[in-house]
């Protein structure tokens, strides 16, 4: 069946429990306090579009359309200077306006943004044996999506190509291959009345050769960002506003949201959910 939507996906932060509960580390090396996978959702008709958008500022500010475009090595100055300023012979400049112009495409296409978003210390604290983290984020990433669609839609869904075992033996891909099939055969065990017939095709790409899954990491690594910075007042309800990490809040409003933009369990899910917030896209 051809698909009438496209979910490009990647993730941000490290895929294993700390071996010890304080041995978490919310900045710098270590395992990371979350695990998020975001994916952007478009229309099969408008998938093509987009990646022409993106071909295009590669080719005016990299004079190449092959480019990789990473988070990491857009924030970090020394990779800044190895990856675009050395290799491409561009200034800090214009990686600065490069960076602009990608995240006003991003506001302004035809996509939705879904993230799904693990604290390892609360599924620890909350679970006596926590499913692993990234088979929580997208079950429930998935779940989102399926209830993004309509019935007549259907989607394929098109991931980071992240080889080899993590520390403790869990073989990514593979455990991912699985838990799709599983998903399309059976439905989710977190919500059993949830139908699943409208997830299709499950394929793993190299990002370098993949324009939407390069978007999609710029907008993992903010709603990480988000999360390491503000977490806690993701789910404080005596916060009246909630802070946002600057390139987070340039991606807001493309987050899922239902017809009053409340964004939290619609567009980013947060497990474990303890405390249910109305955060939208008019009250931040």
């Amino acid at each position: 069946m051809e698909a009438t939507h496209l979910f490009f996906i990647d993730d941000s932060g490290t895929k294993e429990y700390a071996y010890a509960p304080n041995t978490y580390n919310l900045s710098g090396s270590g395992v990371s306090n979350y695990f998020v996978f975001c994916g952007i959702l478009v229309p099969m008709k408008m998938a093509g579009v987009l990646a022409s958008e993106v071909i295009k500022l590669k080719e005016k500010y990299f004079n190449d359309p092959s480019v990789e475009i990473k988070s990491h090595w857009l924030r970090r100055p020394e990779q800044r200077q190895i990856r675009y300023i050395d290799k491409y012979g561009v200034t800090e400049a214009q990686i600065a306006g490069f960076t602009i112009e990608i995240y006003d495409l991003i506001s302004a296409s035809e996509l939705e943004l879904i993230a799904s978003v693990v604290d390892k210390p609360q599924m620890e604290e909350d679970y006596p044996s926590p499913w692993y983290p990234p088979a929580v984020a997208y079950e429930t990433l998935l779940m989102r999506v399926v209830c993004a669609l309509r019935e007549d839609e259907n989607v394929n869904v098109i991931i980071d190509d992240t080889s080899g075992a993590t520390p403790k033996g869990n073989k990514f891909k593979d455990n991912l291959r699985n838990h799709h099939a599983k998903l399309r055969k059976h439905g989710s065990q977190l919500r059993r009345s949830l139908n699943f017939k409208v997830l299709n095709t499950q394929k793993f790409v190299n990002s370098q050769t993949s324009h939407l899954v390069q978007l999609a990491d710029l907008c993992a690594f903010n709603v990480h960002k988000q999360f390491q910075l503000y977490g806690n007042e993701w789910e404080d309800g005596s916060v009246s506003t909630l802070p946002m990490y600057e390139y987070f809040e340039k991606i807001e409003s493309k987050f899922r949201h239902n017809d009053r933009g409340r964004i939290q369990g619609f567009g980013i899910v947060k497990m474990p959910a303890r405390k249910q917030l109305g955060w939208t896209l008019d009250k931040k």
